[in-house]
Protein backbone atom coordinates (compact mmCIF):
# COMPACT_ATOMS: atom_id res chain seq x y z
CA UNK A 1 0.00 0.00 0.00
CA UNK A 2 2.89 2.39 0.77
CA UNK A 3 4.19 1.98 -2.80
CA UNK A 4 0.83 3.20 -4.11
CA UNK A 5 0.47 6.15 -1.75
CA UNK A 6 4.00 7.51 -2.14
CA UNK A 7 3.75 8.39 -5.87
CA UNK A 8 0.45 10.18 -5.24
CA UNK A 9 2.09 12.20 -2.47
CA UNK A 10 5.02 13.06 -4.74
CA UNK A 11 2.69 14.17 -7.55
CA UNK A 12 0.48 16.22 -5.22
CA UNK A 13 3.45 18.00 -3.66
CA UNK A 14 5.01 18.75 -7.05
CA UNK A 15 1.86 20.16 -8.62
CA UNK A 16 1.08 22.25 -5.54
CA UNK A 17 4.56 23.81 -5.58
CA UNK A 18 4.33 24.27 -9.36
CA UNK A 19 0.98 26.04 -8.99
CA UNK A 20 2.34 28.34 -6.28
CA UNK A 21 5.38 29.21 -8.40
CA UNK A 22 3.24 29.83 -11.47
CA UNK A 23 0.82 32.01 -9.52
CA UNK A 24 3.64 34.07 -8.03
CA UNK A 25 5.28 34.57 -11.42
CA UNK A 26 1.94 35.47 -13.05
CA UNK A 27 1.14 38.08 -10.40
CA UNK A 28 4.49 39.73 -11.11
CA UNK A 29 3.56 40.09 -14.79
CA UNK A 30 0.00 41.39 -14.29
CA UNK A 31 -0.68 45.13 -14.60
CA UNK A 32 -0.55 47.10 -11.36
CA UNK A 33 -4.27 47.94 -11.44
CA UNK A 34 -5.14 44.22 -11.39
CA UNK A 35 -2.83 43.32 -8.50
CA UNK A 36 -3.73 46.33 -6.34
CA UNK A 37 -5.55 45.34 -3.14
CA UNK A 38 -7.49 48.62 -3.03
CA UNK A 39 -11.05 47.72 -4.05
CA UNK A 40 -12.26 49.70 -7.02
CA UNK A 41 -15.74 51.24 -6.77
CA UNK A 42 -18.38 48.92 -8.15
CA UNK A 43 -20.41 50.48 -10.97
CA UNK A 44 -23.77 51.52 -9.58
CA UNK A 45 -22.64 51.11 -5.96
CA UNK A 46 -24.21 53.60 -3.58
CA UNK A 47 -22.28 55.86 -1.28
CA UNK A 48 -23.12 56.31 2.40
CA UNK A 49 -25.27 59.38 1.70
CA UNK A 50 -27.14 57.58 -1.07
CA UNK A 51 -27.74 54.56 1.15
CA UNK A 52 -29.17 56.73 3.92
CA UNK A 53 -31.81 58.31 1.65
CA UNK A 54 -34.03 55.18 1.35
CA UNK A 55 -33.82 54.76 5.13
CA UNK A 56 -35.05 58.32 5.68
CA UNK A 57 -37.89 57.83 3.22
CA UNK A 58 -38.90 54.56 4.83
CA UNK A 59 -38.85 56.17 8.26
CA UNK A 60 -41.04 59.02 7.02
CA UNK A 61 -43.56 56.59 5.53
CA UNK A 62 -43.78 54.74 8.84
CA UNK A 63 -44.77 57.99 10.55
CA UNK A 64 -47.58 58.78 8.06
CA UNK A 65 -50.29 56.54 9.59
CA UNK A 66 -49.56 57.82 13.09
CA UNK A 67 -49.79 61.38 11.84
CA UNK A 68 -53.12 60.63 10.16
CA UNK A 69 -54.50 59.05 13.37
CA UNK A 70 -53.44 62.09 15.42
CA UNK A 71 -55.04 64.38 12.83
CA UNK A 72 -58.26 62.34 12.98
CA UNK A 73 -58.40 62.63 16.80
CA UNK A 74 -57.67 66.36 16.70
CA UNK A 75 -60.61 66.85 14.29
CA UNK A 76 -63.04 66.01 17.15
CA UNK A 77 -61.88 69.08 19.08
CA UNK A 78 -61.01 71.45 16.27
CA UNK A 79 -61.74 71.18 12.56
CA UNK A 80 -61.82 74.70 11.04
CA UNK A 81 -65.07 75.71 12.74
CA UNK A 82 -67.00 78.53 11.01
CA UNK A 83 -64.15 79.10 8.53
CA UNK A 84 -64.53 79.50 4.80
CA UNK A 85 -62.20 79.68 1.79
CA UNK A 86 -62.99 82.34 -0.78
CA UNK A 87 -62.11 81.23 -4.34
CA UNK A 88 -63.40 83.20 -7.37
CA UNK A 89 -66.25 84.69 -5.37
CA UNK A 90 -67.14 81.23 -4.09
CA UNK A 91 -67.32 80.57 -0.38
CA UNK A 92 -66.12 77.05 0.45
CA UNK A 93 -66.66 75.85 4.06
CA UNK A 94 -63.57 74.30 5.66
CA UNK A 95 -65.36 72.62 8.54
CA UNK A 96 -64.61 68.86 8.51
CA UNK A 97 -61.51 69.22 6.28
CA UNK A 98 -59.11 67.65 8.82
CA UNK A 99 -61.35 64.64 9.38
CA UNK A 100 -61.88 64.15 5.64
CA UNK A 101 -58.13 64.31 4.95
CA UNK A 102 -57.33 61.97 7.85
CA UNK A 103 -59.96 59.38 6.91
CA UNK A 104 -59.04 59.49 3.19
CA UNK A 105 -55.35 59.16 4.03
CA UNK A 106 -55.93 56.24 6.40
CA UNK A 107 -58.07 54.42 3.84
CA UNK A 108 -55.53 54.99 1.05
CA UNK A 109 -52.57 54.03 3.22
CA UNK A 110 -54.35 50.95 4.57
CA UNK A 111 -55.45 49.64 1.19
CA UNK A 112 -51.99 50.18 -0.27
CA UNK A 113 -50.38 48.44 2.70
CA UNK A 114 -52.73 45.46 2.36
CA UNK A 115 -52.14 45.27 -1.41
CA UNK A 116 -48.34 45.38 -1.12
CA UNK A 117 -48.36 42.91 1.79
CA UNK A 118 -50.52 40.46 -0.16
CA UNK A 119 -47.98 40.57 -2.99
CA UNK A 120 -45.16 39.22 -0.80
CA UNK A 121 -46.80 37.71 2.31
CA UNK A 122 -47.15 35.03 3.48
CA UNK A 123 -43.94 33.69 2.03
CA UNK A 124 -44.93 30.07 2.69
CA UNK A 125 -48.31 28.62 1.87
CA UNK A 126 -50.75 28.51 4.81
CA UNK A 127 -54.15 26.78 5.12
CA UNK A 128 -56.13 29.97 5.86
CA UNK A 129 -54.13 32.91 4.50
CA UNK A 130 -52.81 31.11 1.45
CA UNK A 131 -49.61 32.50 -0.01
CA UNK A 132 -48.41 35.82 -1.38
CA UNK A 133 -48.89 36.40 -5.10
CA UNK A 134 -45.18 36.66 -5.94
CA UNK A 135 -44.02 33.70 -3.76
CA UNK A 136 -46.79 31.50 -5.19
CA UNK A 137 -45.88 32.41 -8.77
CA UNK A 138 -42.10 32.63 -8.35
CA UNK A 139 -41.38 29.75 -10.75
CA UNK A 140 -43.44 31.31 -13.54
CA UNK A 141 -42.06 34.78 -12.82
CA UNK A 142 -38.48 33.49 -12.86
CA UNK A 143 -39.07 31.62 -16.13
CA UNK A 144 -40.68 34.63 -17.83
CA UNK A 145 -38.03 36.99 -16.49
CA UNK A 146 -35.23 34.72 -17.73
CA UNK A 147 -36.95 34.42 -21.12
CA UNK A 148 -37.35 38.19 -21.38
CA UNK A 149 -33.74 38.87 -20.43
CA UNK A 150 -32.35 36.16 -22.73
CA UNK A 151 -34.41 37.16 -25.76
CA UNK A 152 -35.02 40.89 -25.42
CA UNK A 153 -32.44 42.44 -23.10
CA UNK A 154 -29.30 40.30 -23.39
CA UNK A 155 -29.64 38.15 -26.49
CA UNK A 156 -26.84 36.10 -28.05
CA UNK A 157 -26.67 38.44 -31.04
CA UNK A 158 -26.34 41.46 -28.74
CA UNK A 159 -23.50 39.83 -26.80
CA UNK A 160 -21.70 38.94 -30.03
CA UNK A 161 -22.19 42.48 -31.31
CA UNK A 162 -20.78 44.02 -28.13
CA UNK A 163 -17.79 41.63 -28.20
CA UNK A 164 -17.02 42.74 -31.76
CA UNK A 165 -17.48 46.43 -30.92
CA UNK A 166 -15.23 46.38 -27.86
CA UNK A 167 -12.71 43.95 -29.44
CA UNK A 168 -12.40 42.42 -26.00
CA UNK A 169 -11.13 39.09 -27.34
CA UNK A 170 -8.26 40.70 -29.23
CA UNK A 171 -7.38 42.95 -26.28
CA UNK A 172 -7.31 40.21 -23.67
CA UNK A 173 -5.66 37.71 -26.02
CA UNK A 174 -2.79 40.15 -26.43
CA UNK A 175 -2.60 40.77 -22.70
CA UNK A 176 -2.69 37.04 -21.95
CA UNK A 177 0.07 36.28 -24.43
CA UNK A 178 2.13 39.12 -22.96
CA UNK A 179 1.71 37.71 -19.44
CA UNK A 180 2.54 34.15 -20.59
CA UNK A 181 5.65 35.38 -22.41
CA UNK A 182 6.72 37.36 -19.36
CA UNK A 183 6.27 34.32 -17.11
CA UNK A 184 8.23 31.98 -19.40
CA UNK A 185 11.04 34.53 -19.74
CA UNK A 186 11.23 35.29 -16.02
CA UNK A 187 14.65 34.07 -14.78
CA UNK A 188 13.39 33.53 -11.23
CA UNK A 189 10.50 31.36 -12.45
CA UNK A 190 12.73 29.36 -14.80
CA UNK A 191 15.20 28.72 -11.99
CA UNK A 192 12.43 27.70 -9.57
CA UNK A 193 10.83 25.46 -12.21
CA UNK A 194 14.15 23.74 -12.88
CA UNK A 195 14.65 23.13 -9.16
CA UNK A 196 11.10 21.74 -8.81
CA UNK A 197 11.55 19.39 -11.77
CA UNK A 198 14.91 18.22 -10.46
CA UNK A 199 13.44 17.50 -7.04
CA UNK A 200 10.37 15.83 -8.56
CA UNK A 201 12.31 13.50 -10.85
CA UNK A 202 14.81 12.64 -8.12
CA UNK A 203 12.00 11.70 -5.74
CA UNK A 204 10.14 9.83 -8.46
CA UNK A 205 13.08 7.63 -9.48
CA UNK A 206 14.21 6.76 -5.95
CA UNK A 207 12.05 3.64 -6.14
CA UNK A 208 13.98 0.74 -7.73
CA UNK A 209 10.87 -0.89 -9.15
CA UNK A 210 9.73 2.31 -10.87
CA UNK A 211 13.23 2.97 -12.23
CA UNK A 212 13.44 -0.59 -13.57
CA UNK A 213 10.03 -0.23 -15.23
CA UNK A 214 11.08 3.00 -16.99
CA UNK A 215 14.29 1.33 -18.19
CA UNK A 216 12.26 -1.57 -19.62
CA UNK A 217 9.93 0.85 -21.41
CA UNK A 218 12.94 2.64 -22.94
CA UNK A 219 14.46 -0.64 -24.15
CA UNK A 220 11.12 -1.79 -25.63
CA UNK A 221 10.70 1.57 -27.38
CA UNK A 222 14.24 1.32 -28.77
CA UNK A 223 13.53 -2.13 -30.18
CA UNK A 224 10.23 -0.96 -31.66
CA UNK A 225 11.89 2.00 -33.38
CA UNK A 226 14.44 -0.35 -35.05
CA UNK A 227 11.89 -2.93 -36.11
CA UNK A 228 11.99 -1.87 -39.78
CA UNK A 229 15.78 -1.68 -39.84
CA UNK A 230 16.78 -5.32 -39.91
CA UNK A 231 20.54 -4.90 -39.53
CA UNK A 232 20.33 -2.46 -36.62
CA UNK A 233 17.56 -4.51 -35.03
CA UNK A 234 19.62 -7.68 -35.29
CA UNK A 235 22.66 -5.94 -33.78
CA UNK A 236 20.55 -4.65 -30.88
CA UNK A 237 19.00 -8.07 -30.25
CA UNK A 238 22.46 -9.65 -30.27
CA UNK A 239 23.80 -7.06 -27.84
CA UNK A 240 20.83 -7.47 -25.50
CA UNK A 241 21.18 -11.23 -25.62
CA UNK A 242 24.83 -11.07 -24.66
CA UNK A 243 24.82 -8.07 -22.30
CA UNK A 244 21.13 -7.40 -21.67
CA UNK A 245 21.49 -7.07 -17.91
CA UNK A 246 24.37 -4.63 -18.26
CA UNK A 247 22.37 -2.54 -20.76
CA UNK A 248 19.46 -2.44 -18.35
CA UNK A 249 21.74 -1.22 -15.54
CA UNK A 250 23.27 1.44 -17.82
CA UNK A 251 19.79 2.79 -18.62
CA UNK A 252 18.83 2.81 -14.94
CA UNK A 253 22.02 4.66 -14.07
CA UNK A 254 21.28 7.22 -16.81
CA UNK A 255 17.77 7.68 -15.44
CA UNK A 256 19.11 8.57 -11.99
CA UNK A 257 21.32 11.23 -13.61
CA UNK A 258 18.49 12.85 -15.61
CA UNK A 259 18.04 15.85 -13.26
Amino acid sequence: MSQLIEPDRIHASFFKQLWDALKKATLKQLPAELTSKTPSPTPGARTGAQQSQPTLRTGFLKLVPYGLIVTFLISFWWDFPSQYLEVFHLSIPLHGLLRTLAVSGLIGFGTNWIAVTMLFRPIHKRPLLGQGLIPSQKSKLASRLAHTIANDLISVSLIQEKIKETKIIEVYTGKTLSVVEGVTQDPAFRSELKALLTEYLSALFLDDQRRSHVAKVIMDSLQESLKDKKLEHLALQTYLFVRGKEAHEIIETAITRIP
